[in-house]
């Protein structure tokens, strides 16, 4: 059986509705051969906590429709994590700063123009 392990970016492009249309074309592919695998008993579909974790801190900044398109894709997936990986510090930090990101963005100037951080 084949195990498909998907990343941050596979869920990314197929709901984001601002994406190149090759990005998201691809990725509708993509998504239509693994379930098709999946429904004949011939592929799971495996999801990192990891990768759970990174659009969790990225769904601060996307829109309503694209964070449930990829929950609801993200439901069709095993969860799996490896043995000796412990990224709780991690995640903590890094979800810290996805709020404080989101919550206090600031104009700032350069040489060429404004840029937002």
């Amino acid at each position: 059986m084949k195990q498909y392990t998907l990343d941050t970016n596979i869920f990314r492009h197929k709901t984001n509705d601002n994406d190149s249309p090759d990005l998201r074309i691809g990725a509708a592919k993509t998504w239509a051969k693994m379930l098709q695998e999946v429904n004949d008993n011939q592929a799971v579909l495996m999801v990192p906590k990891e990768v759970i974790r990174e659009l969790n801190l990225q769904s601060f900044t996307l829109n309503p429709k694209q964070n449930k398109g990829i929950a609801q894709l993200i439901s069709l997936c095993k969860e799996v994590e490896p043995d000796n990986y412990n990224i709780d510090v991690e995640y903590s930090l890094r979800n810290l700063a996805a709020y404080v990101r989101c919550y206090s963005r600031t104009d700032f100037r350069t040489q060429n123009g404004t840029f937002r951080s």
